[in-house]
């Protein structure tokens, strides 16, 4: 079976969401050839870096912007995602043609709008399965030849029913992250590991390489908290931010350690005792694999919003507001140990362990059973029959009136 996952560079967490997937089906199915490729790329270089640099100035500078145009676009009239993709969508035909998948799979809405116009156009006739990367659905994720969506929960698969999407077509198996996130690992020889006082609670900060303005701001209110904890920051590749960090260490009242970019986000996750983040999609399924309960902030208006959102009412995070000190919430916490247990037991609850292993048997069964009927568009001939109808009633109307 030939796989061809297309994904794009808005954010790390479609990248991850791909990487997860061709971990999983290359070790556990044998005979799968397993190709990623970015969708922007694919169209040209400037498309790529007009898209991906306009997302992150406006998530990071404009966020409130950025807020309104999301809102603004899950507006039936006002989404624009699907014309814009199909002027490009053409560009995707090379790869497809050169690889010959059997099934494509979609990690960002760009690319799922443009594939399933190609299969509109029946340019390709692979079955789509769209795999969504935060906790509720954006119409831009919507496309008439779709035949599968993977959301992360039951809630966003009822959310998906109310924007009119069959429920046979929605799958809730979680975000796919990468199995090691899911492993045991004993807490206590991981901080010996990371020389931090195992017997001492541990709070995990993860900055983010797009940077966070008051992520400064934190740490030092933390810094000055009555409370007994050390600190564990990875500030991802956000060199100014880790370079300010390196100057601070042995001049502060708590004891950290400072990671860079790493590849061991799991280990740092499961010898900590919580963890105060930005509601991205991926990190925060990283953090429920690890049974981590969270203290959020810094919600960018859109998905993260909607994320953050989900995670308080499921009980599994805090969320930090504008003004709200970041010891105090810490020192709640570690003050109410049931409260925390029970934020942990919350996110053990919420188990997507089998996530990548549903895709592959949902992908096998697109392959080997008849698809589920799309409805039809209208012939042009009908559409314009029933224009002129209304005009012509419109019309008598007008002139009953003016008699």
């Amino acid at each position: 079976m030939n796989i061809l996952i297309f994904t794009a560079s808005t954010g790390g967490g479609h990248k991850r969401t791909s990487q997860a997937m061709r971990e999983y089906f290359t070790e556990h199915l044998p005979h799968a050839k397993v190709r990623t490729v970015d969708c922007l790329k694919e169209i040209n270089k400037m498309v790529d870096k007009t898209v991906c640099g306009s997302y992150e100035f406006m998530a990071t500078k404009i966020p409130k912007m950025y807020g309104m145009l999301y809102n603004n676009t899950q507006k039936p009239k006002m989404d624009v995602v699907p014309t814009i993709t199909a002027m490009c969508s053409r560009s995707m035909l090379p790869c497809i043609r050169e690889f010959l998948p059997d099934v494509i799979v979609t990690t960002h809405p760009f690319a799922g709008q443009m594939v399933s116009h190609l299969k509109g156009k029946e340019k390709i006739f692979q079955p789509i399965v769209s795999i969504m990367t935060d906790y509720a659905p954006h119409r831009a994720y919507l496309a008439r030849y779709i035949d599968a969506y993977v959301v992360p929960s039951p809630e966003c698969k009822q959310a998906l029913m109310q924007l009119d999407v069959p429920e046979e077509r929605i799958f809730p198996f979680g975000i796919p992250i990468s199995q090691t996130f899911f492993q045991p690992r004993d807490p206590l020889a991981l901080r010996k590991q990371f020389s931090l006082n195992p017997s001492l609670p541990v709070i995990l900060i993860m900055a983010g390489s797009f940077g966070v303005t008051n992520i400064m701001e934190i740490f030092h209110d933390l810094d000055r908290s009555s409370a007994d904890f050390q600190l564990i920051i990875i500030t991802g590749k956000n060199h100014k931010l880790f370079d300010l960090f390196q100057k601070m260490q042995g001049q502060t009242e708590k004891k950290f350690e400072l990671v860079y970019f790493t590849n061991q986000v799991e280990a740092y996750m499961h010898a900590s005792d919580l963890l105060i983040t930005k509601p991205g999609g991926l990190t925060i399924s990283e953090a429920l694999a690890c049974n981590l309960p969270m203290v959020v902030f810094d919600s960018i208006p859109g998905q993260e919003e909607d994320n953050a959102a989900f995670l308080v009412n499921r009980g599994m995070a805090l969320r930090m507001r504008k003004g709200d000190s970041p010891s105090q919430l810490v020192e709640s916490l570690l003050g109410q140990p049931e409260k925390l247990a029970a934020m942990k037991q919350a996110c053990q609850q919420f188990d997507t362990s089998a996530c990548c292993s549903k895709i592959a048997d949902l992908m096998h069964r697109l392959l080997t059973q008849p698809p589920v009927p799309i409805a039809k568009k209208r012939s042009r001939k009908f559409r314009l029959a029933r224009m002129s109808r209304r005009f012509n009633v419109a019309v008598r109307k007008t002139i009953r009136k003016k008699k």
